[in-house]
């Protein structure tokens, strides 16, 4: 600065730097399985939440490796598809999903992390659910792989015969 107060400033030699610019994807998996534990062979197939006959089901449907996809991106949303084949009541019920962190199809149950997520559907009926964004980092680092159906009790007896994993993010 100058004593009149005015500020003199070079010039620089070069451009400004080009920002980087993500692009936004959305990928959509389905169930590579479904499995119910305890083990029961009428249930070979589905993922079952609730209690039935004094016995309480959890369910769970797994997915593809996502890493890959989604890895060292900015996770926007993750949104998964559930399609329950029946419920015990005719007006249908709610599932509620945490998160689990198997990729291959489960042998012993897996134990499950996450906030509980609410979603109702008809009898049958599937529905769309965002997870918390607390789920993100652990869908991105791998170590959530799909969800578990966590429900308990005769009004959430029910069984899910397919499902959807929808991940929106930029890279």
């Amino acid at each position: 600065a100058t004593l009149d107060g005015t500020v003199t400033v070079a010039a620089s030699s070069g451009d400004a730097p080009t920002p980087v610019v993500k692009k936004t994807y959305t990928k959509t998996w389905n169930t590579a399985w479904l499995r119910t534990f305890p083990a029961n062979s009428f249930y070979a197939g589905k993922a079952t939440q609730g209690t039935w006959s004094g016995t309480t089901y959890r369910g769970f449907l797994g997915f593809h490796n996502m890493v890959a996809d989604i890895g060292g991106a900015e996770i926007v949303k993750i949104e998964v598809y559930v399609y329950m084949a029946n419920w015990y009541y005719n007006a249908g019920g709610t599932l509620s999903i945490q998160g689990h962190g198997q990729l291959l199809e489960p042998t012993a149950q897996p134990s499950v992390s996450g906030s509980i997520v609410s979603l109702k559907t008809g009898k049958p009926g599937g529905g769309w659910v965002t997870l918390p964004s607390a789920y993100h980092a652990g869908f991105k680092a791998g170590t959530l792989r799909g969800i578990a159906l966590v429900g308990s009790g005769l009004a959430a007896y029910g069984y899910a015969t397919s499902g959807k994993i929808k991940v929106t993010y930029k890279k």
